[in-house]
């Protein structure tokens, strides 16, 4: 197959400074094989670390070794860094890490080592040639996923590669192989050896896996492989308990597990993991009561103790956890206005997720195409609030510490905190400078 690659002049020289021929492999040969852009570069040889510093001395490159084990290196040049990696063979015995490494002069032998295929093609830069020892390149004729070598052998190797498959499925658009497919559902308790942090990051990267290569819904394509290959059950089993519970039919079209999945699929990107979460607590209270009522609360307990489980931090856990909460409020617009105005004044960091949230929410019931109620009244209210200029957090008021005269010290950030919500029901009464140092003066007064 002919291929031409771009290669920087700083690359194309470092591939003539070693003695036998430096390869680029992976994602950036086979998106760029694919038509999709790519940045990530990962080079990879013959040359064991020992020869490449040997080899780089006073070529003007720099040379770290990242792993002493894996054989990895990173070369700088003229502001270029590289990844390299020495043909290796490995051995696993559990988790996510080879147990043994050694070098290995095949390319084949490097090649096997790999999860897929078509992360298996390499591209030989000074001769500017394609290397696909797997024959990767019909996979991606084909748009499929299967495994470098025997099935059993990848996943039972690192369980991590099941969760790559599904990501991968996603944000290429690609299918599992048969093989491939049954193996990873064969191996799927094997994700139980995986650290809580590389299956959150893995599971980072499925929620936004249609940005890769604006695959359209690539990341339900990679949720679903997910879920057929049994790991939704192990890491989100609190989701997945879902399945077969149905809802009122004159407000769902689909049961809890089917509502979680189609109001990620309408998500934007950046509330996708809270839309996942946002009924995780339905089937706790059917099971409990026979009903769905207080999910949004309880809710907001089991997703902070997933997403705690999960090694997320505790900025995300504190969002989310928010939006899980809250996602139900004034769902039948039935708030008076001086509680939405309140309510929007204490929750104005987090109202556009929220209201993109109500409106994933509503779309993913299966019943309606329009914008959310609840959502639509929450975003004209804030809309006049911000034209009659109420301030949202203390430092958008207009008096400061030292308008305070005469007011006890202890008293003045509770006086602060007054002015900000009565500035939210008053409007246009308490926003002025003026206004708010007469409604001070008033508070002196009464002292």
């Amino acid at each position: 197959m002919k291929f031409k690659l771009e290669v920087s002049a700083t690359l194309l020289k470092l591939s003539k400074l070693l003695p036998n021929p430096l390869y680029i492999v992976g994602g950036y040969v086979r998106d760029n094989l694919l038509g999709f852009n790519s940045y990530d570069i990962d080079i990879c040889g013959k040359d064991t670390p020992d020869i490449v510093f040997d080899c780089l001395k006073g070529t003007g490159f720099k040379v770290k070794t990242t792993s002493e084990k894996l054989m990895t290196l990173k070369i700088i040049g003229n502001g270029e860094e590289y990844e390299y990696t020495t043909f290796r063979k490995e051995s696993y015995q559990k988790g996510h890490s080879p147990q043994k490494v050694e070098p290995t002069d095949s390319i084949i032998e490097d090649a096997k080592r790999r999860d897929f295929k078509v992360n298996a093609i390499y591209y030989d830069i000074a001769s500017d040639k394609l290397c696909d020892p797997l024959d990767g390149l019909r996979d991606l004729e084909k748009k499929v996923l299967s495994t470098a070598c025997d099935p059993q052998k990848v996943f039972g190797e690192d369980g991590l590669r099941l969760m790559r498959l599904a990501r991968f499925s996603g944000e290429l658009g690609f299918t599992a192989e048969a093989e491939t497919l049954n193996a990873a559902k064969e191996y799927a308790s094997l994700i139980k050896d995986i650290a809580p942090e590389r299956i959150r990051d893995e599971l980072d990267k499925i929620l936004v896996a249609d940005t890769c290569h604006n695959v359209e819904f690539g990341h339900i394509k990679a949720i679903n492989l997910l879920d057929e290959i049994d790991v939704l059950d192990i890491i989100l089993p609190e989701i997945t308990l879902g399945k077969g519970m149905m809802q009122r039919a004159d407000f769902h079209k689909y049961d809890v597990f089917g509502h979680i999945i189609e109001t990620v699929r309408f998500a934007s990107p950046n509330i996708r993991l809270a839309a996942l979460l946002h009924d995780v607590a339905k089937p706790y209270c059917f099971i409990k009561s026979g009903k769905y009522r207080g999910h949004d609360i309880e809710g907001e307990r089991i997703a902070r103790d997933i997403l705690t489980r999960l090694h997320y931090s505790n900025k995300i856990i504190a969002q989310v956890c928010r939006l899980v909460r809250l996602h139900m409020y004034d769902l039948k617009n039935e708030a008076k206005p001086n509680t939405l105005r309140l309510f929007i004044q204490e929750n104005v960091d987090i109202l556009d997720y929220l209201i993109a949230l109500k409106e994933a929410d509503f779309k993913g019931s299966g019943m309606n195409t329009d914008k959310a109620p609840s959502a639509s009244r929450l975003k004209e209210v804030y809309n006049v609030m911000c034209k009659e200029n109420v301030p949202f957090a203390i430092k958008d008021l207009q008096v400061r510490g030292e308008d305070l005269e005469g007011i006890p010290r202890e008293k003045r950030s509770m006086l602060l905190k007054t002015i900000l919500r009565e500035s939210a029901l008053l409007g246009s009464e308490l926003i002025s400078r003026e206004q708010q140092l007469a409604y001070i003066q008033k508070r002196i007064r009464e002292e």
